[in-house]
């Protein structure tokens, strides 16, 4: 509501979130993404969202083989098909 009543357009709202944590190793992660994706079904559980809603995916985005193909696996699992649009 206080949005709305500052009059900006409204890009986007956070409707629903999760938080995990690595405290075993701090770059040592698995390839199948599991840990990410089970925060990203959490988030999408607490949202009350389909993964179908999701419009956009900001990964992490470091560039290293193993983080990007981390961020997709993760991507992957939560999303199912959707992922692939």
């Amino acid at each position: 509501e206080d949005a709305r009543a500052l009059g900006p357009d409204i890009l986007c709202e956070i409707v629903g979130y999760a938080t995990y944590g690595n405290a075993y190793h701090m770059t040592g992660l698995t390839s199948e993404g599991l840990e990410m994706a089970r925060a990203i079904a959490s988030t999408l559980d607490h949202a009350r969202l389909d993964p179908t809603r999701i419009d956009y995916v900001n990964s992490h985005g470091s560039g290293t083989r193993q983080n990007d193909g981390y961020d997709m696996a993760a991507a992957k699992w939560s999303l199912g098909a959707h992922a692939y649009q």
